[in-house]
């Protein structure tokens, strides 16, 4: 539903979710992630909280939640919360962003190249958001054309996805919807 832009059918399914088996961590993660989609971030803070109670080391989570905070603007709560991570596309990605939120431009840097080379054959969505937030879209575009191009897993997001928000008017970003079979 999301990736057709059904958000609000889709955040009633994540309730109903949560609602029927209010035990399932990642009910709870999906729900959050929604939630910040929708710009609902104090609810989502919620959500994220209550999967992490579940299931303290959730990496979907986490991740999320770090990237909820670089939306608010608290980069140090961010970095925290991605230096949490074990999987390592999540863990660096992460990284380079919230480096890069606080001005560290050589820690972003040498995170970004270590990402790129040792995931960039099976993580182009992940390294898209990345540089969609630090600002260079055309390596964001790229990026996400590669990740159409390897099927990668982030694509149905691509929507909602909080971090890409700035590609959305540009020409190239609505042609890989149009690639996906996706209304702009």
């Amino acid at each position: 539903m999301t990736d057709l832009g059904q958000f609000p059918e889709a955040l009633e399914a994540l309730r109903k979710s949560v609602e029927y088996d209010p035990l399932r961590a990642t009910a709870w993660a999906n729900l959050g992630r929604f939630l910040m989609y929708q710009s609902d971030f104090h609810t989502a803070h919620d959500a994220f909280h209550r999967c992490l109670e579940l299931q303290p080391d959730h990496p979907y989570c986490i991740f999320d939640l770090g990237v909820l905070q670089l939306l608010e603007g608290n980069a140090p709560a961010a970095l925290a919360s991605f230096k949490q991570l074990t999987k390592p596309e999540f863990r660096l990605s992460g990284i380079v962003m919230a480096e890069h939120s606080l001005g560290h431009a050589k820690a972003s840097e040498d995170a970004l190249q270590t990402m790129i080379t040792t995931l960039g054959q099976e993580n182009a969505f992940q390294i898209a958001e990345t540089y969609a937030w630090i600002g260079n879209k055309d390596k964001a575009l790229d990026w996400l054309d590669r990740a159409y191009g390897q099927h990668d897993g982030g694509l149905p997001e691509i929507k909602g996805d909080l971090l890409l928000a700035d590609l959305r008017s540009d020409p190239r970003y609505k042609a890989i919807l149009r690639k996906m079979h996706l209304p702009p």
